[in-house]
């Protein structure tokens, strides 16, 4: 996983969301007699940038969970993955192992919160650089991430990975509630190592999970 990684613009992210949406969930008719879970991995294995996907189980889940409690910063810093405590609380999990090709949504991920949730920092998508390249009021410690030297919180800072939301699941018949995540550095080693994918750079590993009705 990356290290630390926006209000405005927000319209341009929208529309580059949907658009890549609408490529990922391709919502091909659901063949009479598949499973929905079948169809979504079909789609998903056809789609650009995917090199693979499969059903993740209990054990490899836990498996993961237990990394995403246990992991921190490549400096020490702590470090939080809500998306993938939440993708724990849906009812099926798909593990996506893609390149650079694959299209997540246009939406921040990574923030840096007190521990009171005050966010004193966060991940800037490119569509919204220019906005944040023009205020005074922050600072940059990377290429795409600010912090707000006003902001103050209680305890600790943190770091957190935040789900962002997939609503094309919904496109598939009983499918709600979908997200995606990125986990971290053990996580994706342990994931490469259960599906037999060859530990590359270029390939990165995400977790899909959604609920059925």
């Amino acid at each position: 996983m990356g290290g630390p990684v926006s209000s405005t613009g927000a319209g341009t992210c929208d529309m580059h969301s949907q658009r890549a949406q609408k490529r990922f969930f391709t919502a091909n008719a659901v063949h009479i007699g598949m499973n929905v879970r079948e169809a979504v991995l079909r789609d998903l294995r056809s789609t650009k940038g995917v090199v693979n996907a499969e059903l993740m189980d209990d054990d490899i889940s836990c498996e993961v969970e237990y990394f995403e409690r246990n992991t921190k910063t490549q400096v020490g810093l702590e470090f939080r993955n809500d998306g993938y405590l939440e993708a724990m609380r849906r009812q099926v999990r798909i593990c996506i192992f893609c390149t650079e090709d694959f299209e997540f949504p246009e939406a921040p991920s990574m923030y840096y919160m007190s521990d009171d949730g005050i966010v004193m920092g966060h991940e800037v998508m490119q569509c919204e650089m220019e906005a944040y390249l023009a205020r005074e009021d922050l600072v940059w410690i990377s290429d795409n991430f600010i912090m707000y030297p006003d902001r103050t919180g209680c305890g600790d800072g943190i770091f957190v990975f935040k789900g962002k939301e997939y609503p094309g699941i919904e496109a598939y018949p009983g499918c709600t509630n979908g997200i995606i995540t990125i986990p971290a550095g053990p996580s994706d080693l342990a994931l490469k190592s259960r599906y037999g994918i060859e530990n590359r750079r270029e390939i990165a590993t995400a977790v899909m999970a959604f609920d059925l009705i």
